[in-house]
């Protein structure tokens, strides 16, 4: 049987979700490989498959929050904020090391669609909160960005980020 692939361009901030569902869809019909990989989908940005497999790249150009924001993520008691909060302090853990969407999940006993929807209402949240900082307090990646499997988000606490985390948490509980 001959298989025809078709492309679909899907906003990046909906990527990991689309591909999760295509991939277990791809399972539920037998195709071989599905359960691993989903077979070939690719990001395309401005044209361009991306393909870097370079988390260093991805951690080098995250950029950390200031402490005074994260004292704010830490004070705010929004369901989003104390969501993400519980996912940082676990990254903490292990600065540098991304983690994917089930392992955040585990670790900080959130069921894997309430990080989702912590992921999907941060941006909002940032900009209406933090709105200086462009970027998520911890730094993103795609499976394929990273060498690893396609399908969850990959998030990572930054050295710099640790340490500024562990400031704000000081700052915090007054020591």
């Amino acid at each position: 049987m001959t298989i025809t692939w078709s492309p679909i361009l899907v906003p990046t901030e909906h990527y990991a979700d689309i591909a999760l569902a295509v991939q277990h869809r791809l399972a539920e019909l037998g195709f071989a490989g599905a359960t691993g990989e989903v077979l070939s989908l690719e990001v395309v940005e401005g044209g361009t498959a991306s393909a870097s497999n370079d988390a260093d790249a991805m951690l080098a150009n995250h950029e950390p929050w200031e402490v005074s924001n994260l004292v704010l993520l830490l004070q705010n008691d929004t369901v989003t904020a104390r969501r993400w909060v519980r996912a940082v302090d676990a990254c903490a853990k292990e600065p540098d090391a991304f983690m994917s969407t089930e392992q955040i999940a585990e670790a900080t006993g959130m069921r894997v669609n309430e990080w989702r929807s912590a992921c999907r209402k941060m941006t909002v949240h940032q900009r209406a909160t933090y709105p200086s900082e462009t970027s998520w307090p911890l730094a993103v990646a795609s499976g394929r960005d990273i060498g690893r499997p396609v399908g969850p988000l990959y998030v990572a606490l930054t050295s710099e980020q640790s340490r500024r985390w562990s400031e704000a948490k000081a700052e915090v509980s007054g020591r």
